[in-house]
């Protein structure tokens, strides 16, 4: 009688073992299914959400104006818009010196602008915009003192969840008409991004959080660094902030 109640009391312990690791495994088996639906709804709700922009420049001769235009082509509005551009040069083509004597306001001229590892140097400017409708496009116009060989653009913006996005561009000017054409297009990505805080007062700085910085941001920066602010030229005092405008695609 005592075996019987001992191998009893076994059966229902492998039973009941059994069975709490039946229901840990479904548990499991249930936060995992869970979690893939919530990162696919979340998915979707970007996908959903996510403006789909592009850019093009041109020059206008006549008005001596460099004109970035932004497209929303997407089905929802874009926000916090900030575009971060710089003019490029190369000390073949002028060197620093000639180009401060002959561009930078007499006060600025004791400015520390260097080439960077390549011999490029730079003119930086930047325009923000708090919203652009879907179907719209945005003109901004960049006075640069003389015609940049290349301009580097780095566009951020935000959709509605308040997730920032960004692109980068380099136009070159390829054309005897004088088109500029994207020779590097770093393509929209679906995932998010720490926003870079860039000002054509002040010197790039990389973000505290230690976190990797893709290359192209970094080459960005470097640049950004080798550059000078549009204000201290003598093109800021006759034209002032350049002008943006909202349009129909």
């Amino acid at each position: 009688m005592e075996n019987l109640f001992i191998i009893s009391c076994f059966i229902l312990l492998v039973l009941t073992c059994f069975y709490v690791f039946f229901t840990y495994r479904l548990l499991n088996e249930a936060k995992q299914a869970n979690e893939i639906s919530r990162e696919l709804l979340e998915k979707q709700l970007r996908l959903a959400n996510f403006p789909y922009l592009y850019c093009d420049l041109q020059h206008d001769i006549h008005a001596g104006q460099t004109i970035l235009t932004i497209y929303n082509i997407g089905n929802v509005p874009t926000y916090d818009i900030h575009v971060s551009a710089i003019g490029v040069y190369t000390e073949e083509g002028m060197d620093i010196p000639t180009f401060l004597r002959t561009f930078v306001h007499p006060k600025y001229r004791k400015y520390p602008l260097s080439a960077d590892k390549v011999g490029y140097y730079g003119v930086r400017n930047s325009a923000r915009c708090s919203i652009l409708p879907f179907q719209k496009s945005l003109s901004i116009a960049f006075a640069f003192p003389t015609r940049p060989i290349d301009v580097y653009i780095l566009l951020q913006y935000r959709d509605i969840l308040s997730k920032n996005y960004q692109q980068e561009y380099c136009f070159s000017d390829f054309e005897d008409k004088g088109d500029y054409r994207a020779n590097i297009l770093e393509a929209a990505e679906f995932e998010p991004i720490e926003r870079f805080h860039l000002y054509h007062l002040d010197d790039a700085k990389y973000p505290e959080s230690g976190e990797p910085v893709p290359y192209h941001i970094s080459d960005f920066i470097e640049l950004w660094n080798h550059s000078i602010s549009y204000r201290f030229t003598t093109v800021y005092s006759e034209e002032g902030d350049p002008p943006q405008e909202v349009a129909e695609i």
